[in-house]
């Protein structure tokens, strides 16, 4: 019994040598080099040693069919010329096709902006209160009205939240649906 398993002889190495001619796959050496050791060993085992091994390299691995690998000298079949691929065409099943339709499409066009409440954005962000996030308390809406840049202080609205950190304006523009309360029972 082999006290290291990751180690090979040299009489394992000749073996191994041996079912490598004769167009043994790695899967088929494991199992006889396994049975003959008494312990596992893996067809990755296998193919690593092959790899490490100048003289178990210069024999390679067969392929799945018993055939020797590409690293083997092996008679090509002459090559036969394709034919040309056709010319794609813009047809119902192609889906640039259909991206292209999609965009003159009302039904799959993008909205219109239209503002929320009859009001545009800027002309309410203006009325909102322009609070900086420090004196906010709970309760009034946290939506950002200025673009601060970097350094800047950062203004919110301020007003009155009636659910979630937005006023009711904010919240229509935000997306978030009011939570009445039979849905939260």
């Amino acid at each position: 019994m082999i006290t290291n398993p990751s180690t090979y002889s040299e009489a394992e190495i000749a073996l191994i040598a041996d079912w490598l001619g004769e167009n043994l796959s790695a899967t088929q050496i494991a199992y006889r080099l396994a049975r003959q050791r008494g312990c596992a060993v893996s067809r990755n085992a296998i193919i690593g040693i092959v790899h490490r091994n100048k003289v178990l390299a210069a024999i390679g691995l067969s392929g799945p069919s018993g055939k020797p690998s590409a690293g083997s000298p092996v008679p090509q079949a002459p090559s036969v010329p394709r034919a040309p691929k056709p010319e794609a065409r813009l047809h119902p099943g192609n889906i640039r096709s259909k991206k292209e339709a999609r965009a003159l499409d009302p039904v799959f066009a993008p909205p219109a902006r239209r503002p929320v409440d009859g009001l545009k954005p800027h002309a309410y962000d203006a009325a909102a209160r322009h609070i900086p996030l420090e004196e906010l308390r709970h309760g009034e809406c946290r939506w950002p009205v200025n673009n601060a840049a970097q350094g800047e202080k950062h203004l919110f609205c301020g007003k009155a939240a009636s659910f979630s950190s937005y006023c009711p304006h904010h919240a229509l523009r935000a997306g978030v649906r009011p939570l009445f309360v039979a849905e939260a029972a």
